[in-house]
């Protein structure tokens, strides 16, 4: 049985284990915040609510605040009340997101720092990722009380809930044929098309998650521009793969990363908010609110391009092959014979 932290040859993979810890740490903060029912986590006062407001696209008024397990009122004196199961369901989307996006960032990780031992992470960072946006559905289950019927009757109403339900749907398929064996049973053609819908996912999770979060989509708008970079550059190595093995590439590809982001941002603010987005684009230019998503998106792919010339330049040169050393000709004395008739 080969364990998670162990490598393709069944060793164990310092590196595998560290990573593997490190994706129970947002679980751990989850059911921390609900035994201590607190409030807001760190960080969700920043993502623009709780709920899709009566102007979002197939919104309606946010998530009741209704009884559950205990008060609704999440006092210091703790208790699974609403806020608590609240602020656990959007933690576990939140990070099933954002494991999602990294997971696709793997292959490129890979091939820019040339460690192809990088590559064995995806696998594990996706369940991750699977395993999050099932823990995200099943926390709304419980908000709802366990109400089968109204979670059905929520999700075919709401816009948003349909898609983000989608989204989990397909992730459920991806983590279910993630084992050897379905590999080897499906076989390696098809497995690879299977998994493709992963991109499938991440746009309808990004989709959802623009929805959740409404007039500051920051985060939302960085992850789609991470995943933008991510669907151009598969592009990119798909048609043109010589371009990503030189900077000058992959910061051409930053910069197209950059105005993709923009254009996610504009997009949004003008069809599902109604805000004019040239109004955005003169924030993107304004050094009084830098950085914007744009900018951090910009950022971290220019990042990509001077790790990918570090690499290049502190990798290990491999030595030429030893080859036979050619013998110094000798000359034969002419008194010297060495065919059948000599002596």
């Amino acid at each position: 049985m080969r364990f998670p932290w162990n490598d393709p040859r069944g060793r164990f993979s310092p590196v595998k284990a560290v990573v593997l810890a490190g994706l129970f740490l947002p679980a751990v903060w989850i059911l921390w915040s609900m035994a201590n029912g607190s409030g807001a986590a760190p960080g969700l006062t920043d993502i623009g609510g709780v709920g899709p407001g009566p102007t979002g696209i197939g919104g309606g008024p946010a998530l009741p605040d209704r009884g559950l397990l205990g008060p609704a009122a999440g006092s210091a004196g703790g208790g699974l009340g609403v806020p608590a199961v609240k602020e656990a369901l959007l933690l576990a989307g939140l990070w099933a997101i954002r494991l999602l996006a990294l997971s696709l960032l793997i292959t490129p990780l890979r091939v820019t720092l040339a460690r192809p031992m990088i590559g064995q992470l995806r696998r594990m960072i996706g369940v991750a990722a699977g395993l999050y946006a099932l823990g995200h559905l099943a926390l709304y289950i419980l908000y709802m009380k366990g109400d089968i019927a109204r979670v059905l009757s929520e999700i075919w109403l709401r816009t948003y809930l349909t898609i983000g339900f989608v989204a989990v749907l397909i992730l459920a398929v991806l983590l279910a044929t993630s084992t050897d064996g379905m590999l080897r049973r499906l076989g390696g053609r098809a497995w690879k098309r299977l998994h493709k819908l992963v991109y499938a996912a991440a746009l309808l999770g990004a989709l959802h998650y623009f929805m959740q979060t409404r007039l500051e989509p920051s985060e939302a708008t960085i992850l789609a521009g991470v995943l933008g970079w991510a669907a151009l550059w598969r592009l990119a190595d798909a048609r043109r793969p010589q371009i990503l093995r030189k900077p000058a590439g992959l910061v051409m590809l930053a910069l197209a990363a950059g105005l993709l982001t923009v254009a996610i941002e504009g997009a949004w603010f003008a069809f599902g908010t109604g805000i004019d987005p040239l109004k955005l684009v003169v924030a993107n230019i304004n050094p009084d609110v830098f950085p914007r998503p744009a900018a951090v998106v910009t950022l971290a792919a220019l990042a990509m391009a001077g790790l990918h010339e570090l690499a290049r330049r502190t990798a290990p040169r491999r030595k030429p092959a030893p080859g036979r050393r050619r013998q110094p000709r000798q000359d034969i004395p002419r008194t010297a014979t060495s065919g059948p008739g000599g002596e």
